[in-house]
This record gives C-alpha cells, structure tokens and sequence, in this order.
C-alpha cells in the first residue's frame, strides 16, 4: 500500500464543547438530536454522538460549523408510532428535518451504515449536500451472496411480535452470525449486522433494525455511486474487512467526484479508537484544503 495513503496520530490541540439535547417532531416522530458549535450544518447521520466534540475540537476556531447528531429513531431505542422499517423513510425524515432546521445546504458524515444513508441522500436530494464523509462503508457487504430466504425472514420478522422477540434472543445472544452463514451462506453479509448489533443496547426496536438493514442492502451499490454528485470522502481503516483498499479504488473510479483515504493501523472501529487520525483527514477536507488520498 503507498505511504501516502496512510495517516497516522499527531498531537491534537482540544476546545471545549458543550453539546446541546434537543427534540423535535418531523413527519410524525419525535427526533432526538444533538448540536454543538455554531455555523454552517454538517450533519453526522447513524455516527457516535461523542465524535462531534473531537471533530469541533479539532477545526480551528475560525472554522464556524455547527455539528448535529442524529440517529434513526427506533435503531437504538424503542419508538412510539410506526416504526421505520426502510430506509427511504429515514431518507424522507431527514429532508423534513432538514426544512425544519432552515439548512439550505449541509455536509454529511455517516459512518458503516451511515454511510450509505449519507450516499442515498445525497443521491436524492445533490442540490442540499455540500460534502459527504463516507466512514467505513460496508462495501464487501454487497460481494456476498445473499440466499432469497431473506426476504421471508424480513417479512415473519415484521409482521410476528413472537418471531421478532425470537430474533431478538437471537441478536443479544451474539447467535445471528452464526445461523445466517449455516442458513445463507451470506459471508461478509453478516459483517454489517454484527456491527449495527455491537452498538445497539436491549431496548432498541427489531423492526426498525432488522428493516433498514435489509432495505439497504437491496441498493444497487453501482447505480447508487454513480448518481453521488456531492464532493466524497470515504474514509476507512487499513484492516477494515469490510471495505478494503480494492473496494475504495473501485467505489471512486464509479463515483465522479470521490477519493478515499486509508487510515493505518485502524479496524472497523476507525472513528472510535482513531478519532484522532480521522480528524486530520476531515477537518482539511471540509475546509477545502488539500489532503494526501488516491484519486483516479
């Protein structure tokens, strides 16, 4: 791999942020959401709230972003209401949010599943996206081969209260990965599940889980890259299995406006232990500097 293509720590200098709760009702849900600083929006979509304050930390003062957090209702807790089970709802959610906030434009930072989120978005709506940081895509996801019994499954799982307990024993007992690679043969496949399931607490809603997950791995990831207009970053870890150098090249040369950056020493959890190196990486990128990164 090119040194070039490798970024490593450096000390960083830390502001401090106070992060800001706030609630509102778009659409029908009630949206739980954090702010901090002030300034152009850069949303970070389906990502660890604690990354806003390493990210605001690490801009220069000079920089006026305001850095809003916002997760899928339902994906970490419990909702009341309909329960979003694709991912184009979320996709209509955060428009609406979008209006709400007064955000003519804004970048976009998704991480894993985030990421995808953040491309169809911006795929969707190219005149409301500046930039888009993609942090470890789940790319190899779409290399496997999903058996059809999916579908069924998706489908018991969202219309049985009994069948989603079920799954859920299943998912907090770690046996999920297991079943599908004796069930499916779905091979990286279960990769982002076993990712979104690490971070998911007991009271999150199965439906919403299990339903966006399998809306989005029903994209056409080709298709879906090639109508990303916005500026891209993607951004992923040396030993991420789930991306991988060859995947990136790949992604950019489909993409027309794309470069990628690989983090050294960094796994999956690139933006959790490695805040730091990410920083160096996005900060130049959203102030339009130049940055080391491959490009076709």
């Amino acid at each position: 791999m090119d040194t070039n293509l490798l970024i490593q720590s450096s000390d960083t200098i830390q502001r401090k942020i106070s992060p800001e709760s706030h609630t509102l009702a778009v659409a029908g849900h009630e949206l739980h959401f954090k702010t901090a600083g002030e300034g152009y929006p850069l949303l970070l979509v389906h990502t660890p709230h604690r990354y806003a304050k390493s990210l605001l930390s690490a801009l220069p003062p000079a920089a006026n972003y305001q850095v809003i957090t916002l997760d899928i209702p339902g994906f970490y807790s419990k909702v009341r209401g309909q329960a979003i089970t694709h991912v184009d709802q979320f996709l209509n959610i955060m428009a609406g949010f979008q209006d709400a906030m007064g955000y003519e434009r804004m970048d976009i930072i998704g991480k894993c599943l985030g990421a995808l989120v953040a491309f169809k978005y911006a795929a969707k709506y190219p005149h409301r996206v500046g930039r888009v940081i993609a942090v470890a895509p789940p790319f190899a996801a779409y290399s496997a081969k999903r058996g059809t019994a999916t579908r069924g499954l998706y489908a018991v799982i969202n219309i049985s209260r009994l069948t989603r307990k079920l799954a859920k024993f299943v998912n907090n007992n770690r046996l999920y990965t297991y079943l599908t690679q004796r069930i499916g043969g779905y091979g990286n496949y279960t990769r982002l599940v076993t990712d979104e399931l690490v971070r998911t607490p007991e009271g999150y809603d199965e439906r919403v889980l299990f339903g966006v997950i399998d809306s989005v791995l029903q994209i056409n990831l080709k298709q879906l890259l090639s109508t990303v207009l916005a500026e891209t970053l993607i951004i992923f870890g040396e030993h991420d299995s789930t991306v991988g150098e060859s995947r990136a090249r790949e992604a950019i040369r489909i993409m027309r406006n794309a470069r990628y950056v690989c983090i050294q020493d960094a796994k999956h959890a690139v933006l959790e232990r490695q805040a730091e190196q990410v920083n160096r990486v996005v900060a130049p990128f959203l102030l339009g500097s130049v940055l080391p990164g491959f490009q076709p």
